[in-house]
């Protein structure tokens, strides 16, 4: 037994485990991107405005810079920003440790990661995972990012970009109502769902169309009569009719929408149909439509537009994923067909 013991002393002392090198260059790097980054939030404002005389002196022909091209340059900053603070909690692993214990404090991480991206209906759990981790980053980075640089700037290019959100969200609904009709599987109220897919599609067409003004943003025609004498942008569109009302809508409809949400979330009904459960948006979207809630207490706000496009275009490729690829185990077949039938020959 001795020399058994002395035999394992002997190959623990001459076989010593390595150790990890310190890495200084890697320590370096993430110090001197740490001062930068300090740097650029510290003296945001200041390197803003010396970017903006430098560019309206040397590259503008009247002196001037326009709005949107100030709010390009303060976006544009604010971006290296975010990516050099993310790509900081790589650099220090320990950092990312220590804010894992941080939430493990306070927050039960296994449930609250269920929460979000659990969904019953749908067999495609990697991408509702997704849907969650994607829409959560828009949000927050979003949020800090007009935060400092304010909303974006009415009628901009912003909202001319985003509104294309409302057209690939209304294409997405109606191929999944072609995907539905497709389906091998017999889903109960089938054409009812096949209807409301194709209701919800053409009213994110029809909201697509009202933003772009029917075309005049794009072919940029004069508007006439009604359309220029009583539309307070003066484009052929309805909703600028109301633009006095939008003050009081968006915080109502921000706030209603969140509330109703929340607790059809945090207390949902136990028989609810499978329609209910399809058409109702997924908590994968909770902080999209936590932040509109407080964006629409600002009026008439791109934020808010913004934020409630992003959550509509992840709540249409959910459903078609859970029409796509159905958990069969929550599926409620025709009251003809038995519930262990799955699919047709």
């Amino acid at each position: 037994m001795l020399k058994y013991l002395k035999m394992q002393t002997t190959i623990s002392t001459s076989n010593p485990q390595p150790r990890k090198k310190y890495n200084f260059g890697r320590f370096l790097l993430g110090i001197l991107q740490s001062i930068v980054t300090l740097s650029l939030i510290f003296y945001f404002s200041t390197i803003i405005e010396s970017i903006v005389s430098y560019a309206a002196d040397r590259l503008s022909p009247d002196g001037i810079l326009l709005q949107s091209t100030v709010f390009d340059i303060k976006f544009f900053l604010f971006s290296i920003i975010i990516v050099s603070t993310i790509s900081n909690v790589f650099i220090y692993p320990r950092l990312k440790r220590l804010l894992r214990k941080a939430t493990d404090l306070v927050i039960d991480r296994k449930k609250s990661i269920q929460f979000f991206t659990n969904d019953e209906l749908c067999e495609d759990k990697e991408l509702i995972t997704n849907l969650f981790s994607y829409g959560s980053a828009f949000a927050f980075c979003s949020f800090f990012v007009f935060m400092i640089i304010g909303s974006p700037i009415q009628e901009g290019y912003v909202e001319e970009l985003t509104s294309v959100l409302f057209f690939l969200s209304g294409v997405i609904l109606l191929s999944a109502a072609i995907v539905l009709h497709k389906s091998p599987y017999k889903f109960y109220n089938k054409k009812h769902i096949q209807g409301l897919l194709i209701i919800l599609s053409l009213i994110l067409f029809l909201i697509f169309g009202e933003e772009m003004s029917w075309g005049q943003r794009i072919f940029g025609w004069e508007s006439t009569g009604v359309f220029k004498d009583y539309n307070y942008q003066e484009e052929t569109n309805i909703h600028n009719f109301l633009n006095p009302i939008f003050k009081y809508a968006y915080p109502l409809v921000g706030f209603s929408t969140f509330f109703l949400l929340f607790f059809a979330w945090s207390f949902p009904q136990k028989n609810r149909s499978y329609l209910i459960k399809l058409f109702t948006p997924h908590p994968s979207s909770f902080f999209l439509f936590a932040l509109a809630m407080g964006a629409g207490f600002e009026g008439h706000s791109e934020y808010f537009e913004l934020l409630l496009q992003v959550a509509i275009l992840l709540y249409s490729i959910r459903i078609r994923a859970c029409l796509k690829q159905p958990n069969i185990k929550s599926l409620q077949f025709d009251k003809e067909e038995p519930i262990s039938h799955t699919a047709e020959n």
